[in-house]
């Protein structure tokens, strides 16, 4: 089901009614302690205080935080942390509070009412670099190449740059981004290169949000993960990269609902939309959600994309001609609990389904139904610096494909779900946090089968029926054993790590090869900030 291309004059006009709604509805100065009323900035998702989110959620802290969507704003964090004495609590705890307070410090401020926070402006600078043994940032995905590769194949220099605004219950940032990973030929070699200018790269987070006590609106580019915290979402991930969208939250209780409509790259001259919404629903400490997505192209009513409540998967089932409107159908389910000092998690999406199928039609092939499935714990119970933790992932051979080009479940080549398919892979870890503040070791043993499935290319000529629904061509399986770790002393800078052997049967998807390799992956990053607030 795709969509008609917006017109020129028609954003503007969806702007104005954004920022008109602004000036109705927004409360002249917000109040102290209510968080949902101020503007903030979210905190992007390659932001290092994910990790600390990740494992207070997982004990107990940031209660009200849904663990199943990212991102989070500044404010909702610091709210949530009001009141947790850091001097109270065991390490290592004790030492994620204590630095997401500092990191969090002027979010503090503007919940205890100082009107010296009420309006913030800031420049923000990052600079990163990473390396790894093949031009593929996984090191269970390793990139085979006939010639042999040099430093600038895998090592990469990446920086970014920009100014945000928060005032009253609006927040607005914009920053220009260069990654080396993108160069077309020492980069990734699966995605596309976003574009931009050769030297300043091109628009990273560049959105404007509007709080209310109801909920949020978005509107502009930024990385969404619709997956439990910590993990890449199946059906809306944080994958691709960033992409203009409108978005939508409506309440802050136990119940709340999220839409997002998306416009992506343009393929054979017809362009592309991704519009979705869900529906969450909480009960102490068990989260569940239910959510569905479409990928539409070509030409349509742009009014279906901005329908939040349309049930986009009865629609799909409607009689459309097929030159001129398609789209690939997704439907998905998720849920984190928290069982005494356990906590589990798991989500699964369902691909190319349709309740009313148009069997026989000339303008739709059949297409097999496929899935992705996710399912993951921790267990902090062994001991206060120790934690457990499993997850298994599979996402089935046809998952993310379609018959037309347009309907793949990319952007730029990147998967909008899971950066893979055709795969499944378990991987048993052991977080242990030594007395060192911010250091993180973890080793991990990863089981890994991949098929030659992949997402990119189109359903092969008379459709998927009679073939496997995971593992085509030869099955390659990889066994890992690594160290991976994170030290991160300030909340300005860190330096990560994963550094292993695999032992990989049918190399490269050849029957009888095997090989054994050392495989890694380094990554350093820096962040500074200059805020200033009102004088």
């Amino acid at each position: 089901m795709p969509s008609r291309r917006i017109p020129l004059t028609t954003r503007p006009m969806l702007l104005g009614v954004v920022l008109l709604g602004h000036a109705l509805w927004a409360a002249p100065h917000a109040s102290a302690q209510d968080a949902s009323r101020m503007g903030s900035r979210i905190l992007s998702l390659d932001s290092w205080t994910y990790e600390a989110i990740e494992h207070l959620r997982s004990r107990g802290y940031l209660e009200d935080l849904n663990p199943l969507a990212q991102p989070y704003r500044r404010i909702d964090v610091a709210a949530e942390l009001m009141g947790v004495d850091a001097d109270t609590l065991q390490e290592p705890v004790a030492d994620w509070v204590r630095m997401l307070m500092r990191e969090l410090a002027p979010e503090f401020r503007r919940l205890s009412g100082d009107e010296s926070e009420e309006q913030r402006v800031g420049l923000q600078f990052l600079l990163g670099a990473t390396a790894a043994d093949s031009r593929r940032r996984n090191p269970l995905m390793t990139y085979r190449t006939v010639a042999n590769e040099g430093l600038k194949d895998r090592a990469w220099w990446s920086w970014a740059g920009g100014l945000w605004l928060e005032t009253h219950n609006v927040a607005a940032e914009t920053r220009l981004f260069k990654d080396g990973w993108f160069r077309e030929a020492h980069g990734d070699p699966d995605g596309r290169n976003p574009g931009g200018f050769k030297f300043l790269g091109r628009s990273d987070n560049a959105y404007l949000t509007l709080a209310f006590p109801w909920g949020n609106i978005w509107l502009g580019r930024f990385k969404r993960n619709w997956g439990p915290v910590g993990q890449t979402g199946l059906m809306i991930g944080d994958n691709a990269t960033p992409y203009p969208q409108l978005g939508l939250d409506l309440g802050r209780g136990s119940l709340s609902f999220r839409f997002s409509a998306g416009e992506l790259e343009s393929v054979g001259g017809r362009q592309r939309y991704i519009v979705s919404n869900r529906l969450d629903y909480r009960t102490g400490d068990f989260w569940v959600s239910i959510g569905e997505s479409a990928l539409y192209s070509g030409e349509a009513a742009v009014l279906r994309l901005f329908n939040p409540l349309e049930f986009i998967f009865v629609d799909h089932s409607a009689t459309y001609d097929r030159g001129a409107i398609s789209g690939n159908m997704m439907f998905n389910g998720m849920f984190w609990a928290r069982v005494g000092q356990s906590t589990l998690y798991g989500e699964f999406a369902l691909d190319d389904f349709d309740l009313n199928p148009r069997t026989g039609t000339e303008d739709r092939a059949i297409e097999a139904t496929s899935y992705q499935l996710s399912l993951g714990g921790r267990y902090q119970g062994v001991a206060d610096r120790l934690e457990l933790g499993f997850d298994y992932r599979r996402v089935s051979a046809w998952s993310y494909r379609s018959g037309v080009l347009t309907e793949i479940w990319t952007h730029l080549d990147r998967g909008l779900g899971d950066p893979w398919s055709d795969f499944d892979r378990l991987t048993l870890r052991t977080d242990f946090y030594p007395s060192v503040a911010g250091l993180r070791v973890s080793p991990v043993l990863q089981f890994q089968r991949k098929g030659e499935g992949d997402y990119r290319i189109p359903f092969p000529e008379g459709g998927p029926l009679g073939l496997p629904g995971i593992f085509h061509g030869v099955l390659e399986t990889t066994k890992r054993v690594a160290l991976q770790g994170r030290y991160q002393p300030r909340s300005e800078a860190f330096v990560e790590w994963d550094l292993g052997r695999s032992f990989v049967s049918n190399a490269g998807h050849v029957d009888g090869s095997s090989e054994g390799r050392f495989t890694f992956l380094m990554r350093l990053g820096l962040t500074v900030e200059f805020p200033r607030g009102e004088s």
